[in-house]
């Protein structure tokens, strides 16, 4: 049985997140701390914890100081933050000195009706907690062991998954749910729109795209769009996607991450500053341009609209679609009625549910489309893509480091 570390200095929170794992066979709860100065003294002394829940805003060190501390130190161990700051910098922080995924604290987090957390939480768990069991001591000082999200392809709990699902399915229902998804503030379940008819869209031929480590460049020609969603483990994830695109990409990128408002701009600028391509979260009246990707503002659903010769992003402020706002969906459904692009390329990376899949089948039905997939191992949980995947829609599946790589063969540089 896996151990687990709680780091916060909420009692009740404490008891909430035990209450959780306690009910689980794989993990139990050994060790906790209401700082990060005691926090740090357990996880120096211990070599036996799989993973770390931790909170951000703490009295004396916060969780940041602690991540940053345990870097310097070169101490590796799996981190999930689970924290009610709306302080998006502090949790762009956190990923970038180590954590391996955000949760947001929910609003109702005794209630019986929120299983969307306790699913994002043991997802978390099975993608990154390490075997403490097999590594050995020397793994915790300088070798990646899931700290950082390192995508090692291994197990990622699949019959916790199955379990969840059911679980999932029985209960989520018109009420209030807490939270939704990865960085998906509190939100009210609502019945999706009314969906156009769907001709019947013949399967697609996958290719499992082998690892390459360049791209092969060719110039793009015709008109291209790149649309892309992502959900539960997606912040990490873009680390390892947008950064790897080429500056004179031949097509603009707008793009769907599930998160509350506040915190994709800040998601923007830290993509921004690691990347050859512009990236920005949109903004009303946007006219959208190549090697240029936009953001869905938190809090608001994304559609584009054809003006002339030109795409133009506007905002949605409808309720929440299934808990999700932005909603993917509502992204690719804007697009069915363009006759502006030759192709439209979709990507779907890791993520819970299926947001994207129906959008995707709409899309299809009236645009030329190619559609790109993360793969199950490299997924934090394999949702979305499975979802897109067994609707027999998706060109390419390939791990998490290829998807840039195939985005950039089928679009091409100017």
């Amino acid at each position: 049985m896996k151990k687990i570390m709680i780091i916060d200095d909420s009692a009740l929170m404490r008891r909430a997140l035990s209450d959780i794992i306690k009910h689980t066979e794989q993990y139990k709860v050994a060790y906790t701390a209401n700082n990060g100065e005691d926090a740090f003294r357990i996880i120096s002394e211990k070599d036996d914890i799989s993973a770390v829940l931790c909170d951000i805003d703490m009295p004396g060190m916060d969780g940041i100081a602690l991540l940053k501390k345990l870097k310097e130190q070169r101490i590796s161990v799996p981190f999930i933050i689970v924290s009610g700051t709306e302080n998006s910098f502090a949790a762009v922080e956190a990923v970038k000195f180590g954590a391996s995924e955000f949760l947001p604290k929910p609003d109702h987090l005794f209630r019986d009706d929120n299983p969307v957390f306790r699913a994002n939480l043991l997802s978390a768990l099975d993608k990154y907690s390490k075997d403490t069991d097999k590594d050995d001591h020397a793994d915790r000082f300088g070798r990646n062991t899931g700290f950082g999200g390192a995508y090692t392809g291994r197990d990622t709990g699949a019959r916790r998954t199955q379990d969840l699902k059911a679980y999932t399915s029985r209960t989520i229902d018109r009420r209030d749910t807490g939270t939704g998804h990865a960085f998906q503030g509190s939100a009210r379940i609502h019945e999706p729109a009314a969906k156009t008819a769907i001709s019947d869209v013949p399967r697609r031929e996958t290719h499992f795209a082998a690892h390459t480590e360049h791209p092969v460049l060719r110039k793009g020609s015709g008109n291209v769009l790149v649309a892309l969603v992502c959900s539960t483990g997606g912040p990490k994830a873009l680390q390892y996607v947008i950064p790897k695109l080429p500056g004179d990409l031949n097509a603009p990128v707008v793009m769907v991450q599930h998160m509350p408002k506040g915190f994709t701009a800040s998601l923007a600028n830290r993509l921004d500053s690691m990347s050859e391509v512009k990236v920005s979260e949109a903004e009303e009246g946007d006219v959208i341009e190549k090697g240029h990707v936009y953001i869905a503002k938190g809090g608001m659903h994304l559609r584009v609209r054809q003006s002339g010769r030109n795409a133009v992003l506007y905002f949605d402020d409808s309720p929440p679609i299934v808990g999700l706002k932005p909603c993917g969906n509502l992204m690719y459904e804007s697009l069915c009625d363009f006759d502006l692009y030759d192709e439209i390329v979709c990507v779907v990376l890791t993520g819970m549910g299926a947001d994207g899949t129906s959008g995707i089948k709409q899309l299809a039905a009236k645009q030329k489309i190619f559609v790109i997939a993360q793969d199950e191992a490299s997924s934090t949980v394999y949702g979305m893509p499975k979802a897109i995947y067994d609707a027999g829609m998706v060109d390419v599946v390939c791990d998490l480091n290829d998807i840039a790589n195939e985005i950039t063969r089928k679009v091409g540089v100017r």
